[in-house]
């Protein structure tokens, strides 16, 4: 693989996003940060990602939501919530 997962542009632009006073970091601004950078890393090598959520019972199953619905369900407090992405592998 020759090209670069994240342009450095890309990066940049990540970057300027969160942080606006790189000298006056939070620890909340580090961790959207790295959250992005992971989104995007993931997103690039993975594919589409997949919002989940589930409710108590059963507490084995996970049902697939839209984005807008998985957003929601953080402010509900009673649900679990994941994102997984399905690996793509290139044919060789």
């Amino acid at each position: 693989m020759s090209d670069p997962i994240l342009s450095r542009e890309e990066v940049k632009a990540l970057y300027s996003k969160h942080f606006a006073n790189p000298y006056g970091l939070l620890p909340l601004w580090a961790k959207a940060f790295t959250a992005a950078i992971e989104a995007a890393v993931l997103e690039k090598v993975c594919g589409e990602p997949i919002y989940q959520t589930r409710w108590e019972t059963p507490a084995t199953v996970w049902g697939d939501v839209p984005k807008d619905a998985y957003d929601d369900y953080q402010s509900y407090g009673y649900a679990d919530r994941r994102i997984v992405y399905a690996l793509t592998r290139s044919k060789p």
